[in-house]
């Protein structure tokens, strides 16, 4: 079945995360905009986007695993669909499926269901949402030949994807 391919842009407007100076009890001060405490975040180095969650706490303040913070942007996950109050939703894929025919399954295609949505490539890093949570996931190419999430086990028919967005231009 051929799928519709649909371009899906998460629009995002990266900050550089920047240190201003170090206080005298040895915590960082950051000169701008950075996350609130316990914030997940897109962050990104210029090659790679990925997700981390901002700490700013009375021991440590900055990207709670990214360690090279001070090469980093940084911008919000885009907003889940079911909190997102935009007709489109922001680029959300919602996992469609339908059953498998009596037909399908007598050619020797052996799942329970099909899916009839645009689908990532395999390889690709993506952003998940239950419609309320975002979380970033691989799409994979399984032994047993089937594709689907690397890292959630959670229900398909509640779940929404997009692809990971672009990194900024390096400068220079």
């Amino acid at each position: 079945m051929d799928q519709k391919q649909v371009e899906v842009i998460c629009v995002v407007e990266w900050k550089k995360i920047k240190l201003k100076e170090i206080s005298k009890d040895g915590r960082y001060i950051w000169d701008g905009e950075v996350p609130q405490d316990k914030e997940e975040v897109l962050v990104t180095n210029g090659d790679i986007v990925d997700t981390d969650v901002w700490i700013d706490d009375n021991d440590y303040s900055g990207l709670e695993y990214y360690s090279d913070w001070n090469q980093a942007n940084w911008d919000q996950l885009p907003l889940s669909p079911k909190s997102d109050t935009s007709s489109d939703a922001s680029g959300w894929i919602n996992f469609q499926t339908r059953p498998t025919t009596q037909e399908e399954k007598g050619s020797g295609l052996d799942y329970p269901s099909i899916y009839v949505c645009n689908l990532p490539d395999v390889g690709d890093d993506i952003l998940i949402s239950d419609g309320y949570v975002v979380k970033k996931d691989l799409w994979a190419d399984f032994e047993d030949g089937t594709v689907g999430l690397y890292y959630a086990n959670v229900d398909y028919q509640e779940l929404w994807w997009m692809p990971m967005p672009k990194a900024p231009k390096k400068e220079g």
